[in-house]
């Protein structure tokens, strides 16, 4: 064999060695990834089945005329205005602000898509997208589901008025 044949051959038994090494070493960095994607779901389906059990649903629906009081209450704990709110804005905590209003607007106080649209002054697609956010987040998120569980005391009080009046 000639002395090139001999450095080639070497040459491609390291390009092989080497090839060999990235190869498990991508398969040990994939079975790590996978691992943690488990861990992680099954850190959400804990959240998910945990939050479940501390927000239950409120069903009580509340008249339409109380639902001012309800929009004035939200814009003073978020510190805005209701005309913020019916803004385009899409700064600071107003679009989520705008996301929980939709959403007690529509499950609360059981106003149509075309009510809140001419009330925030928004799309009906912006309408959807800030229901489903909003239901997704209470599953997964702390500080949402701490929010919806003080607004969800406080529309209790406003339908315990409601009731005494």
């Amino acid at each position: 064999m000639s002395t090139e044949f001999r450095l080639k051959d070497r040459y491609l038994q390291d390009f092989m060695k080497t090839t060999e090494q990235d190869i498990e070493e991508l398969k040990n960095d994939n079975l790590q990834l996978i691992q943690k994607v488990k861990d992680q779901e099954a850190v959400i389906n804990f959240l998910r089945i945990e939050n479940k059990a501390l927000l239950p649903l409120y069903t009580a629906t509340i008249p339409k005329d109380k639902s001012i009081f309800f929009i004035s209450y939200l814009c003073s704990y978020y510190k805005f205005s209701i005309e913020d709110l019916k803004s385009g804005s899409r700064k600071g905590k107003l679009p989520y602000c705008r996301q929980l209003a939709t959403y007690f607007l529509m499950k609360s106080f059981e106003w149509t898509r075309y009510e809140v649209k001419d009330f925030l002054q928004c799309d009906r697609s912006t309408i959807y997208h800030s229901v489903e956010k909003i239901e997704g987040l209470i599953d997964v998120d702390r500080i949402v589901l701490k929010d919806m569980l003080a607004h969800r005391d406080w529309l209790r009080k406003l339908n315990e008025i409601n009731n005494e009046s």
